[in-house]
């Protein structure tokens, strides 16, 4: 009876907020339930199920119990500063006219979001004159009444600079309150992200969307169905913003990927035929991917990236990928080129053609062929961790970084580009970031499929880029001061 009632239990919530709780263990939901029946007053299980779709605010309560809800004042600076210093003047230029900006904080939980991105604006963008709409809405009323009110502890103020504290918060007792000329700019709004609201997803009404670490709780239907809705609202080269575990890898094409600020965010293609060609910049990367807490118990980002499938190969490559295994390199590509040209276009084929050529030390020849594929689709993960390789060889370091985190970022699961960057931070002398980056290549490689370690494991085994991994791992260990 018991797991009947959370298997309900599950589906509801399923449906009402779209989060995926297969990595809530039965006894934990069931304790979950057991204690919102009791507090609800409700007689038992059965009719506190039965009521559930209908009351909003206690979908609001789960929303809050089954997600991570951690929040403060200028979380996640880098991306911050890419919003400051380049969506929101690349946005006011394109609204010069009608002088209204506005952008959307979905999933603003308490508030902390929405209000730092108004100061934000106060402090550096010049919006005097102009028409500000920020709009803050999460599905739990108690959230959405503490952001209304605007009062904060000094914990969610513990990233804020002290000239801003000053400046944007009154003190009151042991709490800040958000100053009136703040709070004149925000808005807020209870409304559930799965709800097709016109009011709020008006046809290219935003500028700008932040949906951090919300969309990861998610199945890849959800997902899917609400970055679309996301698409439809923002304005045609729009940005948005999501958590640094999640990415649109397999999810939309109606976003380029940008880099920049050590952040990764994306902007909503133009008008057809404007945006034939891929945007993704560089600047000096990170000293490693952070990995950041996605489910309840603060569980790590590797324990529950939810790992890209890696697809079959289209008839005529089992051929080519069993001479690969046999090391067989040069006669794997004269199989590869007397397949059909339609066969050869096919992606896995094209990406296999670039494994074929770096394994025979082709790194010219690979680096061509992994641009035309990043051309074709710059969240393929696999591409850009062999232009990180080329680059590494080359002695680009520049390059085998930029594409190596790109790598990393679109897929979490993905073990080499890990391995990679564990290395480049190594002979770069940063023992931290080695650490970090080997560390995390030896846990995902637990779990890379065998495919994939045959395809990038540059002809080792699992069990040798294992050797490796401690090898390289004990070897810092071993020059640490």
């Amino acid at each position: 009876m018991d797991v009947i009632a959370v298997q309900r239990f599950r589906q509801l919530v399923a449906r009402a907020l779209g989060l995926e709780l297969d990595i809530i263990a039965n006894d934990e939901l069931k304790q979950i339930l057991d204690e919102r029946t009791s507090a609800t007053r409700v007689a038992d299980r059965a009719l506190y199920l039965d009521g559930l779709l209908g009351d909003r605010e206690e979908l609001g309560v789960l929303a809050s119990l089954l997600t991570t809800g951690e929040t403060y004042f200028f979380r996640n600076r880098e991306q911050l500063d890419a919003f400051v210093e380049v969506a929101v003047p690349a946005r006011m230029r394109a609204r010069s006219e009608e002088r209204t900006l506005r952008v959307l904080s979905a999933g603003s939980s308490s508030g902390d979001e929405a209000y730092s991105l108004a100061m934000l604006l106060t402090m550096h963008a010049p919006v005097a004159g102009w028409n500000v709409d920020i709009v803050g809405f999460d599905v739990n009323p108690a959230a959405i009444a503490k952001a209304r009110r605007g009062r904060y502890t000094a914990w969610a103020l513990r990233e804020t600079p002290e000239h801003v504290v000053s400046r944007f918060f009154e003190k009151h007792g042991a709490e800040y309150e958000v100053v009136p000329e703040i709070r004149r700019m925000v808005r807020f709004e209870e409304s559930n992200l799965l709800d097709d609201d016109p009011s709020l997803w008006r046809a290219g009404r935003y500028d700008v969307v932040f949906c951090r670490n919300v969309m990861m709780y998610f199945s890849a239907e959800t997902m899917k169905a609400n970055v679309e809705r996301i698409a439809q609202a923002l304005a045609p080269d729009g940005y948005l913003f999501l958590g640094h575990a999640e990415t649109l890898r397999g999810v939309s094409h109606s976003f380029h990927l940008h880099h920049s600020h050590e952040a990764f965010y994306y902007r909503r293609r133009g008008q057809p035929g404007r945006d034939a060609t891929s945007t993704l910049h560089g600047t000096q990367p990170l000293n490693g991917i952070e990995d950041t807490s996605i489910r309840r118990g603060d569980r790590p980002a590797s324990e529950v990236a939810k790992r890209a499938p890696v697809p079959s190969p289209p008839p005529g490559l089992d051929e080519v990928i069993g001479l690969l295994r046999e090391e067989r390199y040069a006669e794997a590509m004269l199989r590869l080129q007397e397949m059909s040209e339609v066969a050869r276009r096919e992606p896995s084929a094209v990406l296999l053609e670039a494994v074929l050529l770096t394994n025979r030390g082709d790194l010219d020849g690979a680096e061509a062929v992994c641009r035309r594929l990043v051309e074709r689709d710059e969240l393929d993960a696999e591409a850009h961790y062999l232009l990180a390789f080329a680059c590494a060889q080359r002695g680009d370091r520049t390059g085998a970084l930029h594409h190596g985190r790109t790598a990393a970022y679109l897929d979490a699961s993905f073990a080499m580009p890990r391995f990679q960057l564990g290395l480049l931070a190594k002979r770069s002398g940063d023992l931290e970031a080695a650490r970090r980056e080997l560390d995390a290549a030896l846990t995902l490689l637990d779990e890379e499929s065998d495919t994939r370690v045959l395809l990038f494991g540059g002809g080792f085994t699992r069990e040798g880029l294992v050797r490796m991994c401690i090898s390289e791992r004990q070897s810092v260990r071993e020059v640490t001061p």
